[in-house]
């Protein structure tokens, strides 16, 4: 499953960067990025969900592969005032390291790509997140569809 997972935000990723609808800085409404968030860093091992509140606040959760806790960060703010989504992050988790979201590009409101990095900048990687209600609404329906076909099988 968690391979089946990865290669989906793999295929979002590459799908971004190819389609001409990935953009930055785009005029873009509190609604569109309101609600939760998910994905997987680039290589597929760090899992980050985020939900972003109506207060222009939220909390971001990251879940390491071997580590049953969670670390948790409060966003203080979120804002899209420059355009490209901006959050202030604080760690919540105790030894969490203080960390740092900013958003590369974006499309269609349902995906967006970060750049996620320790703020001493020792390190940083990508992140692709999509919109939690519409991978759970594909899911569905890829699932559905799968059962429908071993239905059909001899």
């Amino acid at each position: 499953m968690k391979k089946l997972i990865c290669s989906l935000f793999a295929f979002l990723a590459a799908g971004m960067l190819a389609s001409g609808d990935a953009k930055l800085g785009k005029s873009r409404s509190s609604e569109d990025v309101l609600g939760a968030w998910l994905g997987f860093d680039q290589d597929g091992v760090t899992f980050y969900r985020i939900e972003l509140d109506n207060s222009q606040t939220g909390v971001c959760a990251v879940s390491h592969p071997g580590n049953e806790e969670v670390e948790i960060y409060r966003i203080k703010q979120w804002t899209l005032d420059k355009g490209p989504l901006e959050m202030n992050l604080l760690p919540v988790t105790t030894g969490a390291e203080k960390i740092y979201f900013k958003e590369l590009m974006y499309s269609r409101a349902s995906k967006a790509q970060f750049e996620v990095g320790g703020i001493n900048g020792r390190w940083k990687r990508v992140v692709v997140l999509c919109k939690e209600a519409e991978f759970e609404k594909r899911a569905k329906l890829t699932r559905q569809a799968i059962q429908q076909e071993k239905g059909r099988r001899p």
